[in-house]
Order: C-alpha cells, then structure tokens, then sequence
C-alpha cells in the first residue's frame, strides 16, 4: 500500500467547506484525511494521487479568491513544520479561566452558539467574537481545561476548531494578551485571523470579570 503523505493547499476562500474541498481533491484521486484550516488545508493522499492533484489544481480559483489555490507537498522540515512548531508552542500556554477559539465559520456562527456547544463544560462567564476569532471565559480553570481538551480539533457547523489558552496574565480587571506583530503573524498564519500591518503591539483586553 502506496504511503499516505500530506499535500499543504493555500490561498483558500476561508468560507469553502469542508465537503465542498473534498469533492475537488477526490477527483484526482483517494482522499484519505483532509484537516481544513480557514484559509488553508492538509489533503492526504498517496504520492501518486497527490502528484495529480498538484498538477490539476495548482492555480485552480475555488470560490471567491481572485487568485488560485497553491498545492503542494507539505514540507517536514521546512516552513510548514516551523509555522506549526510555532502554532504548538503559543498553545501550550498556561491554562487559564479564558479560551481563544478561531477557525469557526464567521458567516454563521453566532456567540449563543459557541456558549451553548461550551456550557456543558462548566458555567461560562462570558463569551465574545470578534470578526472571525473568540473569547471564552470560563468560571473556574477545571472547566476550562476540559473544554479545551475535548473542543480542540473537534467541529462547529463542519469547521475543525482550534482552542486554545489566552496568551498573557490575568489582572484585577480581567486577561491581557499581548502580540507583537510578528507573533501575531506567525500565530493566526495556522489558526485563522489575519495578521495587522501596524509595527505597535495589539493588545487585547478581556471584559473584566461579572
């Protein structure tokens, strides 16, 4: 049996589906896994299928893009493996009472839903989008580790999620995260949201707590 390997597909519409990429790549070939970003993917299929799809689709337009979808072989030790080095590293943050979660379909989703698919977890305190990224803040930390552990990967409306940790200290009056603009870049470059072009730091302030 040939080896599965993954493809990195960029420049995607960040509102294409899940289904809808699969039904692109299936016709080059078998599709065994696809891990679908926003605005990126891992196709995995053998290295033939895979060749063919590099062929076909390389510059393909798919959705709303002016410019076409970029296929290739992921790199392991290249900068695909250095961006989800990075990635890793910001997740691993301390756990703390407040999730970040991205990679949710902006369109559709609403904040009553991200709280209903969370409360289960534990008492939420509040819950907060902001364009195409949110805020979970939790009670308690116990609550927010296992929301953390079983939402991260999993799905909302087809969309593969990302949950992680917010990145900073907690204050008097709530959590403070702090990105350069070159950790922004090299965080949302694999998680969703679009890096700024200003040279300040963003800060993001957490509503203070009820």
């Amino acid at each position: 049996m040939d080896e599965v390997k993954s493809l990195f597909v960029g420049n995607i519409d960040p509102f294409i589906k899940l289904d809808e990429l699969q039904q692109l790549f299936e016709k080059q070939g078998t599709v065994e896994k696809i891990d679908l970003k926003l605005g990126f993917a891992f196709v995995y299929m053998n290295k033939e299928d895979g060749d063919n799809a590099i062929k076909e689709l390389n510059n393909v337009r798919i959705g709303d893009k002016s410019s076409g979808i970029r296929v290739e072989w992921a790199k392991g030790s290249g900068s695909v493996k250095k961006r989800e080095d990075n990635r890793k590293d910001l997740a691993h943050s301390k756990p703390n009472e407040t999730l970040f979660v991205c990679n949710f379909d902006p369109r559709s989703t609403r904040e009553t839903e991200l709280e209903d698919e969370f409360s289960v977890f534990g008492p939420i305190v509040r819950v907060e989008i902001r364009k195409n990224f949110g805020f979970i803040q939790f009670k308690n930390v116990d609550d927010a580790v296992k929301a953390k552990t079983a939402m991260d990967g999993g799905k909302i409306r087809n969309r593969v999620i990302v949950v992680e940790y917010v990145l900073g200290t907690r204050s008097d009056s709530g959590y403070i995260q702090y990105y350069s603009t070159t950790q922004r870049s090299l965080h949302c470059q694999h998680i969703s949201f679009l890096a700024t072009t200003t040279t300040m730091n963003l800060v993001l302030h957490i509503l203070p707590y009820n």
